[in-house]
C-alpha cells in the first residue's frame, strides 16, 4: 500500500499505526506518537464491515455475541474512540476548515439477515449528526465539520460484482465521495449540507425509494425477497 501511493505522490510522508479494530483494547499512547505533531485537517473514519460475521447475511438470532461485539467494536466503538482521541488535534489545526468523514451504510435505514451489522451504522449515523451540532455550537470547534458518506454496493477487491449504472467502482465511489464533503453540490451547502450523503447518484435514488417512498413493510418485505436467498444460499456453501 504505501509504494502504490508513494509512486503516485512521492512528496508526501506517510506514517503508520496499526490495530485490531475488532478488539475492545485501545493504545492512546501509540496513536499519539504518530499524531501528536501533525498539523491534522482531515480524519477519515473508514474501518468497518461484516467481516467478523461467518456469513456477511445470517439471522439476528444466528449471530453469536462473539461476532456482535466484534461488530460493535469495528463499526462504532473503534470509530468512537479514535474520534475522540484525534478531536483536539482536529480543533487546533483552525481558523481553516477541518473535516470529519466518516464511512457509513445504505444498510442503516434497517436491512434483514444483516441486522446487528444495521444497526451499527445507524448508531454511527445518529452519532455523527450529534457530534456535528455539538461542534458548531462552540466557537472554537464550528470549523471542524462532520459528514458521513452512504455507500451501497461498490466493486472492490472483496466485492467482485460488476460495475455499472448501480454499482460504482472503488475509484468512481471514492471520488463521489469526496464530492459530498467538499460540499461542492449545491444541497452540500445549506447551512452545513446534510450529515449523511450518498456517495453515488443511483444509490441515493435507491435509498429514497426503499426509506423515503416505499411504506415500511413493503419496503422490508422486497428486501426479504432479495436477501433471504442469498442466505440461505450461503448456507449450503
Amino acid at each position: 500500500m504505501k509504494q502504490s501511493i508513494l509512486s503516485n505522490t512521492p512528496d508526501i510522508q506517510i506514517r503508520f499505526w496499526i490495530a485490531d479494530a475488532s478488539l475492545p483494547s485501545f493504545d492512546e499512547a501509540a496513536l499519539h506518537a504518530v499524531t501528536n505533531d501533525l498539523h491534522l485537517t482531515i480524519l477519515i473514519n473508514n474501518v468497518g464491515g461484516t467481516h467478523s460475521l461467518s456469513n456477511d447475511f445470517k439471522t439476528f438470532e444466528s449471530t453469536t455475541p462473539t461476532e456482535i461485539e466484534a461488530l460493535f467494536n469495528i463499526n462504532v466503538r473503534f470509530t468512537f474512540l479514535t474520534t475522540r482521541f484525534l478531536l483536539p488535534i482536529l480543533t487546533r489545526s483552525g481558523p481553516g476548515n477541518a473535516l470529519i468523514l466518516n464511512s457509513g451504510s445504505h444498510a442503516c435505514v434497517g436491512t434483514p439477515y444483516m441486522a446487528a451489522y444495521s444497526g451499527t451504522k445507524a448508531f454511527l449515523n445518529a452519532w455523527s449528526r450529534g457530534l456535528k451540532a455539538e461542534l458548531r455550537a462552540e466557537v472554537a470547534t464550528r470549523h471542524v465539520d462532520v459528514v458521513t458518506i452512504l455507500i451501497g454496493t461498490t466493486q472492490s477487491n472483496q466485492i467482485k460484482t460488476a460495475a455499472g449504472w448501480m454499482v460504482p467502482t472503488a475509484r468512481e465511489m471514492a471520488k463521489g465521495a469526496l464530492v459530498q464533503a467538499s460540499g461542492r453540490w449545491v444541497w452540500s451547502r445549506v447551512w452545513g449540507g446534510w450529515t449523511t450523503r450518498s456517495g453515488w447518484w443511483m444509490h441515493a435514488v435507491q435509498n429514497w425509494v426503499v426509506s423515503g417512498l416505499l411504506p415500511e413493510a413493503w419496503a422490508g418485505m422486497l428486501a426479504v425477497m432479495v436477501l433471504k436467498p442469498v442466505m440461505e444460499g450461503k448456507k449450503t456453501l
